[in-house]
């Protein structure tokens, strides 16, 4: 098949959508995974994928369709000719030149509704993008839907339409396609002009931009974030008034020096756990650390730092055993002022997942120059982040050489000082 044979193809007529799939934005992925997967039986069409998802550009196996609808792509025809058109024109066929095309508002309805659809190829254990043989292995295209609590299989599609049930508790033995909706970008919509919260000037280049909405890496959002909330010093460094609490006779490590504290490293306790928040058609991890700090007026400071990688960097499988291992993360937190700050703070832990908002709130206690605070920090999350539960650290506590151990339950976690 060459690219001029390619048409805008919805899916048959009769075909069945269960009811996890029936919001617009689902109803529309499983229609461009009935294209996509029409698309792949030109292996020049599985070459492109194959290698762009290699780029690895947020450091997982994927890309965004919005940023690569324009991306050219090379394709041999049968006579030998080489020609190079759009990854638009190889998924829907040669476009009209004055006019609006029935895919030009498909895409438009995508973006509207899917504004971080991407293309991903999951590391799986015995299947991944690095070992894909993309000459001769033709993948099914799986559509995640938004919600997938409850939900014993996914959908998926081959290059001939037909429908494929894959069970959630059953990791594929093949290469796979998943579209599913990017985890580490996240949206601020530009009526904010550039701003975090509305309040503190936000001066990172967006990654991804659509009509409405600028999208920036997670780990860059969160610093911006944390800068501000720390009243514009460094996230890294000490908060308003700087420096750990000095002075009189040192007693605990924090008193010895003034450096920055830092989340070492940190695993899942059990891999059961490990499968249960992560799903074969999920990718890498995306851990958020939330930092909850009390103040002696009682207002509360809330720093968010991200722990991601792919599957390996958590887990290591042998041909009989998988076990999780420790993610070393190096990630810079305060210089932990107890006069400012306290004698404890808050470490709240979740994997982040694609969902609808909710409120959730922990609550901190913590003694500020000899008074007992009391504060409930709350944030938004998703309905589909999975939880993973705090721990309290405390001031005292060892911070020198390796640092001390925490352990929520779920997850456990070395801080110490730099």
């Amino acid at each position: 098949m060459v690219v001029s044979s390619l048409t805008w193809n919805p899916p048959p007529k009769g075909t069945e959508v269960d009811a996890e799939y029936q919001t617009v934005r689902d109803k529309l992925a499983v229609k461009f995974a009935h294209q996509l997967a029409a698309s792949l039986k030109e292996p020049d069409m599985r070459r492109f994928i194959r290698e762009e998802v290699l780029q690895q550009f947020d450091g997982d196996y994927n890309f965004l369709l919005g940023t690569h609808l324009n991306k050219p792509v090379r394709i041999t025809e049968p006579s030998g000719r080489v020609r190079e058109v759009t990854f638009k024109e190889a998924l829907f066929g040669p476009q009209p030149a004055n006019a609006r095309s029935s895919a030009d508002d498909f895409l438009d309805s995508l973006q509207q509704y899917y504004p971080l659809l991407q293309i991903a190829v999951p590391e799986l254990a015995n299947a991944s993008a690095e070992t894909w043989d993309e000459e001769n292995d033709l993948p099914l295209i799986a559509v995640i839907p938004r919600s997938t609590q409850g939900l014993e299989y996914i959908l998926a599609y081959d290059s001939e339409g037909n429908e494929h049930q894959l069970p959630i508790n059953e990791e594929p033995t093949e290469p796979i396609i998943v579209i599913s909706e990017n985890e580490r970008l996240i949206g601020v919509p530009k009526e904010k002009n550039g701003r975090v919260d509305g309040l503190c000037p936000l001066s990172i280049d967006p990654y991804y931009s659509t009509p409405t909405k600028n999208y920036y890496f997670l780990n860059d959002y969160y610093e911006a974030q944390n800068l501000c909330s720390l009243g514009g010093g460094s996230s890294g460094g000490g908060g308003p008034g700087g420096g750990s609490a000095g002075g009189g006779t040192a007693t605990c490590d924090r008193d010895i020096k003034n450096t920055k504290d830092e989340l070492v490293k940190m695993k899942v306790n059990d891999y059961n756990d490990f499968k249960r928040i992560n799903d074969w058609f999920d990718g890498g991890q995306e851990f958020i650390a939330t930092i909850i700090m009390a103040k002696a007026n009682g207002s509360v400071i809330q720093l968010q730092k991200a722990v991601t990688g792919k599957d390996g960097d958590f887990r290591d499988c042998s041909w009989f055993n998988c076990q999780t291992i420790w993610r070393n993360s190096g990630v810079e937190i305060v210089t932990w002022d107890k006069s400012i700050y306290g004698d404890t703070m808050v470490y709240d832990w979740i994997e982040r997942d694609t969902g609808n908002s909710i409120e959730v709130s922990v609550d901190i206690s913590t003694k500020i120059n000899g008074t007992t605070v009391t504060a409930t920090a709350k944030r938004t999350i998703t309905d589909e982040d999975d939880i993973l539960k705090s721990s309290a650290v405390e001031y005292c506590d060892a911070a020198n050489g390796d640092g001390y151990l925490y352990n929520t339950g779920y997850v456990s976690f070395y801080v110490r000082q730099r």
